[in-house]
């Protein structure tokens, strides 16, 4: 099978399923492990212990949440991309839950090759890695690093090196405002998205260095959550 059609559908749907994630939620509520249709693997790579949740049959998608939250932030999405056909497997990340592992100095390398190890246990690859916010640095990490593993990357609410535009603030001030019809927050979303940057960069953080380095505009840096 041609695998760039694969992945331009797998992407698309994930674009269409999960036009609108979760907002941020307390950390009582985030910190949880998956329940019902979700089977556990337990993954070891090296000092880091990680729980990794598996779903669904059919192509295979990699969620990574965003700093400081776990599957459960990016579980509404997987959900209906588990109805829609796919496989979902969502690690969760060292530090976070019941996953364990160093913190102190950990790079994105080290991250992404902890998604690495529980794709190599849970297989399904080459799989289709989708990142939110701060696990789209992961999955880029992870895609340059094991190409092997990976058909290709989606980046959800990637920050970097652009800062967003007025009217790109305007929209996701109107995706957030629960108050407003869904129709009318989900085209805010959609015109979010589909935003071209402009601007010229104001920062620069190399892919290669720790996750945490002055004038980063993203936190670059996973974070311990307790409930």
């Amino acid at each position: 099978m041609d695998r760039l059609p694969t992945f331009a559908a797998t992407a698309l749907a994930i674009f269409v399923l999960g036009v609108v994630l979760p907002g941020p939620a307390s950390a009582v509520s985030e910190v949880r492990q998956l329940v019902g249709r979700w089977e556990l693997n337990n993954v070891a790579n090296g000092l880091a212990k990680l729980s990794v949740f598996a779903a669904g049959s059919g192509p295979t998608i990699v969620m990574l949440p965003s700093a400081g939250r776990g599957p459960v932030a990016v579980e509404p999405v997987a959900q209906r991309l588990v109805v829609a056909g796919f496989r979902v497997v969502l690690p969760e990340p060292r530090g976070y839950g019941e996953s364990v592992g160093p913190l102190e100095g950990v790079t994105l390398r080290d991250l992404a090759a902890d998604v690495a190890r529980a794709i190599e246990i849970v297989g399904g690859a080459p799989v289709v890695v989708a990142g939110h916010a701060y696990g789209n640095r992961v999955g880029r990490m992870l895609a340059q690093a094991r190409p092997d593993l990976v058909r290709g990357v989606v980046l959800m609410a990637a920050g970097g090196k652009f800062p967003p535009s007025k009217a790109a603030i305007q929209d996701i001030q109107t995706l957030q405002d629960k108050s407003l019809p869904p129709e009318r927050r989900t085209m805010a979303a959609k015109a979010c998205l589909a935003q071209t940057a402009t601007r010229r960069p104001t920062t620069s953080c190399s892919m290669e260095s720790q996750p945490r380095r002055s004038g980063c505009r993203e936190p670059q840096r996973t974070q311990t959550v307790s409930s």
